[in-house]
């Protein structure tokens, strides 16, 4: 059961990733993707009525684009400085990939898009609570060559209980319902059926007065779609924010459509700040590393099960798990050993206790929060794509295998292509020589078990690859051999035709069997007669005995198995 400890501050940063379509790649699977994200940019940010614009500048992505195109703010925190230290933490060609072009021919290896319509948050987390206001800091969307979208909330609050943090951070984020259950009033008999794990309400606000309203409990409108697509549909909230897009559906149409990737857990960034981090037990860690709600036990698994969970799921540089017994020399230094790092497969944590010397403060641009926004906000980016892009590639190779082999063989062509083309830009082991970068990157990328996706879609590409070489291969021999065919028979045809016509042969001939009393016509036939079957024997022979054996063998060599 949660502890009392306080929450001062947090931040939640959703980052949601989504397989996006556009019309003529549905259809064609061989569009450019350049010219597709071009597409989708267009649709998206055209017409006077769209809220999404596109953000030209990446490294100064925070920055909001006000009414008034002359004016120019940051949020708080916000400042040329922050944006420098965030460039200079990342490799070089990291760096490219992030605020350059990133690709040989000009074009931008994925497009910003962003939107300031959406301001707050109303949450109500069950029925009889009143609702609760939060700041809305950023909404965002990321499309990526590799056919990913990431939808990017920033949602930020302050003072709160720590159950409702917990309740909060794993609730908000739920895309879709997981199930209906009973809910029961106090003290009555009037119950229905409530989402498991989602809020009651969720409202976006915008700027206008306007407002877009979560649907969590209308039961027919996710059963009744899912018995027709066979896929979920977001809230209606969520599906606001995406808008133009509509959900894929198996429909081509002609319209810009997305595929949810994953479960209905949207991935969360985390950034809480303590009064008194110390209260905090065991139980409470493994609840904010799993986004897990508050609960009436001590531990949210069984004991057996969580035996490696500081291992697995926490760094612990900056983090003192035993009581402090300082000396005199050391009680500053102990005091700055209050902030952990916490990874799991949905989730990125900073909790911390802001106190001690500045860099850990959260106002200043080196402050730890300031890290959370830009540092960590692309080392968990670049971790989420890289999973997605993965989950992507895998969906194209099942559904490439349709239509005739020649269609199979020129649509894994093209994602073999643009598979070397992913490698190239996005699949990196190690984003930044800091240790601490560097660490937290591959603690990520190891509980969302990318390098094994890696694999297993690399493997899969490969054998699809040398099968089709192989059916390549088998064709033109088959090829090779009938042209050997009839070049053979040609030429013994015409040696043929070339030995009768050498009057030196077969004059001789005719003149002896004429002797024996034969005919003219009959001695020039059955000299005819003779030479094609003595041509035929000899060419027989050396087909059986010199040639079809080689070419036997070329035949039924298939494609190789390993």
């Amino acid at each position: 059961m949660p502890n009392d400890s306080a929450v001062n501050y947090f931040e939640l940063t959703l980052l949601w990733p989504l397989r996006f379509f556009v019309p003529k790649r549905m259809e064609t699977s061989t569009e450019n993707t350049g010219d597709a994200l071009d597409q989708l940019v267009e649709v998206m940010t055209g017409g006077n009525a769209s809220p999404w614009h596109e953000v030209k500048d990446t490294l100064v992505r925070d920055r909001r684009h006000p009414a008034n195109p002359g004016e120019s703010h940051c949020h708080s925190g916000e400042t040329p400085m922050t944006h420098y230290s965030e460039g200079v933490y990342f490799h070089p060609f990291i760096q490219k990939l992030l605020y350059g072009t990133g690709t040989p021919d000009g074009r931008p290896p994925f497009r910003l898009l962003t939107r300031e319509d959406i301001q707050v948050v109303q949450v109500t987390i069950k029925p009889q609570q009143p609702f609760v206001t939060y700041d809305v800091r950023k909404v965002d969307l990321y499309l990526f060559s590799s056919e990913v979208a990431v939808l990017v909330v920033s949602i930020l609050g302050k003072s709160c209980t720590f159950g409702d943090y917990l309740t909060l951070s794993a609730w908000l984020r739920r895309s879709y319902p997981p199930f209906w259950s009973k809910y029961q009033k106090e003290q009555s008999a009037n119950d229905r059926d409530r989402p498991g794990f989602c809020p009651f309400k969720v409202v976006w606000g915008h700027n206008l007065g306007a407002s877009a309203e979560s649907n969590y409990d209308d039961i027919p409108f996710f059963t009744d779609s899912f018995e027709k697509t066979r896929t979920p549909t977001p809230a209606k909230h969520w599906k606001f924010l995406l808008e133009p897009m509509e959900i894929w559906g198996g429909v081509r149409d002609g319209k810009l459509r997305y595929q949810l990737l994953g479960d209905e857990r949207i991935p969360v960034m985390s950034f809480v700040a303590f009064s008194d981090i110390r209260k905090l037990n065991r139980g409470d860690w493994m609840r904010i590393a799993a986004c897990e709600a508050s609960g009436s036990w001590h531990l949210p698994y069984a004991e057996a099960f969580l035996s490696d969970f500081e291992a697995k799921h926490c760094y612990d540089r900056f983090w003192s798990q035993k009581g402090w017994q300082p000396g005199p020399m050391d009680e500053n230094y102990l005091k700055e050993l209050t902030t952990r790092f916490l990874v799991s497969e949905h989730s990125f944590s900073i909790a911390l206790e802001p106190t001690g010397s500045k860099p850990w403060s959260m106002e200043t641009d080196d402050g730890l929060r300031a890290h959370f926004r830009h540092h960590y906000f692309q080392l968990c980016l670049l971790a989420h794509v890289q999973n997605a892009s993965l989950q992507v590639f895998s969906d194209r190779l099942a559904d490439s295998v349709r239509g005739n082999t020649e269609q199979y063989a020129s649509r894994i062509a093209v994602i073999a292509k643009e598979f070397a083309l992913f490698m190239d830009r996005f699949w990196v082991g190690e984003i930044t020589n800091q240790i601490q970068g560097k660490e937290l990157f591959e603690l990520q990328v190891n509980r969302l078990g990318t390098a094994k996706l890696f694999v297993q879609v690399k493997s899969e590409i490969d054998f699809v690859h040398q099968y089709l070489t192989g059916w390549r291969n088998e064709r033109v021999t088959k090829g090779q051999i009938v042209l050997a065919k009839v070049a053979y028979w040609g030429l013994s045809v015409s040696a043929l035709l070339s030995f009768l016509g050498m009057n030196v042969f077969i004059d001789p001939s005719v003149q002896w069997l004429q002797s024996w009393g034969w005919s003219e016509r009959e001695s020039h036939w059955t000299v005819f007669l003779g030479s094609c079957f003595s041509f035929w024997l000899i060419a027989q022979g050396l087909w059986e005995f010199q040639i079809k054996p080689g070419m036997r063998g070329q035949e039924h060599q298939g494609p190789s198995k390993s």
